[in-house]
């Protein structure tokens, strides 16, 4: 299985984002997921200036996520979270864990976010950039991403990311935790699940 990329003029890195989510929950193929990049764009275009927005980069994308999922979820059984959007930022560690521990907690499941680039601390990101985890172990996060750039970034080493506005600085990638979706395929639409929130120690 291999991602769709997205192509080297757009900007529609969440969009594919969700789409390559739902290759690794659903198992869907290029014809429906072009289906849902096609649709999603005719509904976004209906607004000129949130459209306009999202060609220029100007909104971090967070709501049109959520459309994406919530629409996805009328087709497909589909059951996703927002871990850190009503709470404090967590540590590194807090993180790491709550992917973790949501990642192994079943097949057919995954975690959407965004992530800042920095080439210096201190400077403005030289990339923010929506992405899907394909996997993850002891040693870093392993990405199921759209772009095909050589220089992108494949995997994010456990050492190597802030995810505290405050400590952004102390690395070159920043993890915005508010933009954290777990997602995962349910066999049953009205199965309950544990909130991931205990895992904060703070």
């Amino acid at each position: 299985m291999k991602p769709f990329y997205q192509g080297k003029l757009d900007v529609f890195c969440a969009l594919y984002a969700v789409i390559n989510a739902l290759q690794i929950t659903h198992g869907i193929r290029t014809l429906k997921g072009r289906d849902i990049l096609n649709d999603t764009l005719l509904h976004l275009a209906t607004d000129n200036a949130r459209f306009s927005m999202i060609l220029h980069q100007e909104t971090d994308y967070s709501e049109i996520i959520d459309e994406m999922l919530l629409q996805q979820s009328q087709e497909y059984p589909l059951h996703s979270e927002s871990p850190f959007v009503s709470a404090p930022a967590p540590y590194p560690t807090q993180f790491w864990n709550a992917c973790k521990n949501w990642m192994e907690a079943g097949d057919q499941r995954t975690i959407l976010f965004r992530f800042f680039r920095y080439l210096f601390p201190h400077t403005e990101p030289i990339n923010r950039h929506w992405t899907t985890l394909a996997s993850l172990d002891e040693h870093a996060l392993y990405l199921f991403d759209c772009s095909n750039e050589p220089e992108a970034i494949s995997c994010i080493q456990r050492n190597a990311f802030s995810t505290r506005q405050e400590e952004k600085d102390e690395h070159l990638i920043y993890i915005q935790p508010e933009s954290v979706r777990f997602v995962t395929l349910v066999l049953e639409r009205f199965s309950t699940y544990p909130p991931y929130l205990y895992l904060y120690p703070h």
